[in-house]
């Protein structure tokens, strides 16, 4: 039979794992929504004009 306090000390690993794997998960998802943002506030105070004077060229 195994003691009891064979896993009493506190495994760092898993902690580590999670939170690799939830940052990891957040910069997945936020990384789209960041260039997203990002392009619309370069294009939206100088590319829109052009755009407009393009399109009606």
């Amino acid at each position: 039979m195994k003691p009891e306090n064979d896993n009493q000390p506190p495994r760092l690993w898993p902690k580590l794992l999670d939170a690799a794997v939830f940052l990891l998960g957040w910069l997945i998802f936020l990384a789209p929504v960041w260039f997203v943002i990002r392009g619309f506030l370069e294009v939206i105070p100088e590319g829109l004009p052009e755009a407009k004077r393009d399109s009606a060229l």
